[in-house]
């Protein structure tokens, strides 16, 4: 994200600039003065955000758009989702639509989804009574990275002490340093191994149609990632059966995406439990992220026959 700016508006609106928020500030001398001599301590902001991911419609697979949906269940922020937007990959009216807007408006220049729209409405209030409201809508792209953003805007990670007294005394500020930092590389760790098992998993479920090509990529490159994502987790994981965790104790973005590619896996029978079962580290964190019962309630009513299905 760039760095927040301010800059005067003719609305009460927030702007956007650069992907960044910019901040309301009052155009006017007089505006200023008033705000200046407010009285803060009995002014109430409220903020109402809704998340809504844009993503394909594909059933009980997850993919890229579920990495997101499973990070947000499980660090308990399923009240902010909104309604889900999704799409017929297979339908020109529906993503070969959206893809060209998504071009055309540069809301997202990759013309990829997912894309997740965070509307935020903001209503302040007076203490002499009288209230206004503005709303802001930002889109991001990218899903891991949307996901990171997320951790860190609803304070889901702990925060570094950043104190530069080097003396002996201060050994605790450097520990605690050093935990926060270690939290997001080990998430970033597996995410990187991520990308490339998400590609090949992608070309394989919904592109190649060799059926020798499909068994080899099962028998051969499916253990291979599985092997690497293990040793990942073997080698640097801090809270067991996550790589770490929220200050709550909730599995974060690494997490969320390797649990999400494994779910994926065996929703496409590249995978099975079983098979699951030779690699210790990620059938525990299997295990216990299908076990948060957010996440265990999606997956549920994904594996439900529609109405029309169950009536045939």
């Amino acid at each position: 994200m760039g760095q927040t700016s301010s800059k005067s508006n003719n609305n009460d609106e927030p702007t956007k600039n650069g992907g960044a928020t910019v901040m309301t500030t009052y155009n006017t001398a007089s505006a200023r003065a008033k705000a200046a001599t407010n009285n803060h301590a009995n002014a109430v902001v409220a903020n109402n955000t809704k998340l809504t991911i844009h993503y394909f419609d594909l059933g009980s697979v997850a993919g890229r758009g579920g990495v997101q949906r499973f990070f947000l269940l499980a660090n308990g922020l399923a009240s902010l989702l909104d309604d889900e937007q999704l799409y017929d990959v297979t339908n020109p009216n529906s993503w070969g639509v959206e893809k060209k807007r998504l071009l055309e408006t540069k809301e997202n220049p990759c013309g990829s989804l997912p894309v997740l729209v965070m509307t935020t409405t903001t209503t302040h209030t007076a203490a002499g009574g009288g209230s206004r409201s503005s709303s802001n809508r930002q889109h991001f792209c990218q899903h891991i990275s949307t996901c990171r953003y997320l951790a860190r805007k609803f304070q889901l990670l702990p925060a570094a002490v950043h104190n530069n007294d080097t003396t002996n005394n201060n050994n605790t500020n450097h520990k605690d340093d050093e935990d926060a930092f270690w939290t997001e590389y080990v998430q970033d760790v597996v995410t990187e191994e991520y990308h490339d098992f998400r590609a090949q998993f992608a070309h394989y479920a919904f592109y190649c149609q060799n059926a020798k090509e499909k068994d080899e990529y099962k028998t051969k490159t499916v253990p291979w990632f599985l092997t690497k994502l293990n040793g990942l987790y073997e080698k640097y994981q801090m809270a067991a059966p996550y790589m770490s965790t929220s200050v709550a104790g909730c599995p974060l973005w690494g997490d969320a995406a390797v649990f999400t590619i494994l779910y994926d896996h065996l929703q496409f029978q590249f995978l099975t439990r079983d098979d699951l079962k030779s690699y210790s580290y990620l059938e525990a964190l299997y295990t216990a992220f299908g076990s948060i019962p957010a996440v265990a309630a999606w997956i549920q009513e994904k594996q439900q026959p529609t109405t029309a299905a169950a009536a045939n």
